[in-house]
């Protein structure tokens, strides 16, 4: 009867225990009905690039840069860009757009995303040439688009995107020949999945 009684008694405790356990466990990440949106977050980094222009200045650059990032998600990035300069007339367009992943550490999470120059610019002195020696710059600010995965829970993102990419650094020193940064700013924050998508 006595080891009875001390079986009962064990189960008990384990019960418990375990009940105490789960009450005082943080919240993880499955758990999450909030997450930072990509405000405040700097990308800085280095890049690669490619120019293939073509005699009437038309012609096509692609960009892939790596990095550190920091702000809200704090890890590193990789982001691949193109920007296209067109001709309509005698009008020469530029156009750009990019894809970038964040994998972040610290909080754990990976973002994913896109961003788009609308409408294509244009202003004087445009030409493919220009590029290896002036570099690129988002003016106005790009677009952009990103899912924020933490988990089992994904939120959606979007706001706009400044960047400031080098390439030679020949006509614009100082700068940081063959390196970017870059800045986000939310519009609205990230929202959870599932129970506002509108954005």
């Amino acid at each position: 009867m006595l080891k009875r009684q001390t079986r009962i008694h064990f189960v008990l405790l384990l019960a418990f225990v375990g009940i105490i356990a789960t009450a005082i466990q943080p919240a993880s990440a499955a758990q999450l009905s909030t997450t930072p949106s990509l405000t405040g977050e700097q990308l800085v980094g280095t890049t690669r690039w490619d120019a293939d222009c073509n005699a009437d200045g038309t012609g096509r650059i692609t960009i892939v840069g790596t990095g550190s990032a920091s702000g809200p998600y704090k890890g590193t990035f990789r982001e691949s860009g193109v920007v296209w300069v067109t001709k309509s007339g005698t009008t020469l367009y530029e156009n750009f757009h990019a894809t970038f992943e964040i994998r972040s550490s610290a909080p754990a999470a990976r973002i994913t995303g896109r961003k788009l120059e609308k409408p294509p610019q244009t202003f004087d002195g445009l030409n493919c040439q220009g590029y290896p020696l002036f570099g690129y710059v988002s003016d106005p600010p790009n677009g952009y688009q990103a899912v924020i995965r933490r988990g089992e829970r994904t939120f959606q993102d979007q706001g706009t995107s400044v960047s400031f990419v080098f390439f030679n650094c020949t006509v614009v020193p100082p700068c940081v020949t063959d390196g970017m940064t870059e800045d986000f700013t939310s519009g609205k924050g990230a929202t959870l999945v599932g129970e506002d998508s509108s954005e």
